[in-house]
């Protein structure tokens, strides 16, 4: 509902992130939702989408006439399902098709409107693209994705990074940052001042799937060491980040790790976020296991061929 909202504003050149003028009316709740018994709460004005990503395909969609932003999901889970087909083969092909249209919070999440199968299929993309040797593609499809969700920036080191020599990777996270720019500065440019206000605000604890969620069942998720927490979690993810790019796993299974790491430590987050960790750990443990029937089977025709020789 919001990126249709802020696309609204953007077909109409206005930025989605200008406050509304202060004469603005307000109002009240005319029922509390809070399950505390608190006051009806003031309505407030929507806070607009970071990154833009989402807005802006909501805005293209109905530009050539969807109205329903909806479709360009379910196109994104299509994609999805093609790259998938096309990187794996035999039985872990029908898995991982089984894991990316089947999942509940992809499925039912794109159903009631979520947007993470867009940069998750740009992701899923990226990581095709590095398999083919296509880095510079992987590069662009890596900002995309942090176009359309901040979120996935904990995914993309990972899938960027390792690109062997220094001049290649160096033109991936330029292509990547480019492809970035081109999705967000053209959104940044209506009102720079409100963009960087919005990109700055710091998210209220709130609704997730982490640790400031059993805070909240506690009622103490605004007290001053959760919110400590939360001014230190982008630090303590960094800190993450550096420790993965370490170690010697497989990329994707390292960009699942880091984005569940996100989901933990993120004051507030839809609960569709979780399909990001479990389709790349999903992809990741169907790659290993490719790659170990693969040279199971070479050094089974290899002692095969021994064997007739001798």
């Amino acid at each position: 509902m919001q990126a249709e909202a802020d696309a609204g504003r953007l077909l109409a050149e206005q930025s989605p992130y200008t406050p509304p003028p202060e004469t603005s009316p307000r109002g009240r709740e005319a029922v509390s939702v809070s399950f505390r018994l608190d006051p009806p709460a003031e309505i407030v004005p929507t806070r607009p989408l970071v990154p833009p990503g989402p807005s802006v395909v909501a805005g293209l969609a109905r530009a050539v006439g969807v109205g329903d932003p909806r479709l360009a999901a379910v196109a994104s889970l299509g994609a999805l399902a093609a790259v998938l087909a096309a990187g794996l083969h035999g039985r872990r092909r029908r898995a991982a098709l089984a894991l990316a249209l089947l999942l509940a919070p992809l499925a039912v999440g794109t159903v009631a409107g979520s947007p993470f199968a867009l940069p998750l299929a740009a992701l899923v993309g990226a990581w095709f693209a590095r398999r083919v040797g296509a880095d510079l593609v992987a590069g662009l499809l890596a900002g995309a994705a942090v176009a359309l969700a901040h979120e996935m920036l904990l995914v993309a080191p990972f899938l960027l990074l390792g690109v062997q020599g220094t001049r290649a990777r160096t033109r991936v996270v330029l292509a990547a940052a480019a492809a970035y720019l081109f999705v967000v500065a053209p959104v940044a440019v209506l009102d720079p001042a409100a963009f960087a206000a919005r990109l700055g605000a710091r998210t209220a604890p709130g609704a997730g799937l982490g640790f400031f969620n059993l805070l909240a069942y506690r009622g103490a998720e605004a007290t001053a060491g959760a919110l400590a927490l939360a001014a230190l979690a982008p630090l303590l993810l960094a800190i993450l980040v550096v420790w993965l790019l370490r170690r010697p796993w497989p990329a994707v299974a390292r960009g699942g790790i880091a984005s569940l790491g996100g989901i933990v430590l993120a004051p507030a987050v839809s609960a569709d976020a979780i399909a990001v960790p479990i389709v790349l750990l999903g992809i990741a443990a169907l790659e290993t296991g490719t790659e170990t029937e693969t040279r199971t089977e070479t050094r089974t025709e290899t002692d095969r061929r021994t064997t007739g020789l001798s």
